[in-house]
């Protein structure tokens, strides 16, 4: 009977780099989620009631999805039909975070004057 032979120390270094490379990317997708949440917070604390419709999409990093009464966008993976976008709501708009679709999104709601009347973090657990 004879031993298993041993891997050789450049598969050893190969197998490590790739582990190391694997927690690497692990790690940066982690810090990016948390980059990302941490600006689009900023930027919706940042506007509040009576802010221009501009203004607000400028603060936020990208560009967001419009909700209106005739189309839903994003909110149909986050909200339930008694917190759609209503009078005096016209436009809301969603930032749904793009590393975590489905988990966080951020939404501003709009007025017939092009005004904010309303601001909203949203998650999933």
């Amino acid at each position: 009977m004879s031993l298993p032979d041993m891997p050789t120390t450049r598969a050893r270094h190969g197998l490590f780099r790739l582990t190391l490379a694997i927690v690497a990317a692990i790690a940066s997708y982690i810090v990016a989620s948390q980059v990302i949440s941490f600006a689009q917070n900023r930027a919706m604390h940042a506007v509040t009631v009576g802010t221009t419709e501009g203004r607000a999409r400028a603060s936020f990093w990208f560009t967001p999805e419009p909700e209106t009464a005739n189309h839903p966008g994003p909110a149909a993976g986050f909200a339930v039909e008694s917190t759609r976008c209503t009078r005096p709501c016209v436009l809301r708009l969603w930032w749904v975070h793009p590393l975590l679709p489905g988990l966080e999104a951020w939404t501003v709601d709009i007025d017939k004057d092009d005004k904010v009347i309303g601001r909203s973090h949203w998650s999933s657990p």
